[in-house]
């Protein structure tokens, strides 16, 4: 990975395109192995590209925050959806 933040520098001052707003989800799972696998087999056969993906957990419980390059139509939010049992999930379309 490069790293775009200049040494000594605000946030303002660094690359603007690391601020710019992308489409993306957030899900909460029971965590599981195959989950992060199984989501980006989805984006990638849909020709979606991953742009940051964090996955955090909470004793049993994941949330995987995503953005994305790419849209998001209804019909790729579906397959994601129906790809596991989410506890919830969140979309954030694009601006």
């Amino acid at each position: 990975m490069v790293n775009n933040i200049k040494k000594n520098s605000t946030v303002s001052e660094q690359d603007s395109t690391e601020m710019v707003h992308k489409p993306g989800f957030v899900f909460e799972y029971v965590d599981q192995k195959g989950v992060i696998s199984k989501i980006s087999s989805i984006l990638a056969a849909n020709d979606i590209n991953i742009a940051t993906m964090i996955v955090t957990r909470n004793e049993n419980i994941a949330t995987m925050k995503c953005e994305v390059e790419g849209v998001l139509d209804e019909n790729i939010k579906g397959q994601l959806c129906e790809s596991f049992k989410f506890l919830n999930t969140e979309f954030i379309d694009q601006e």
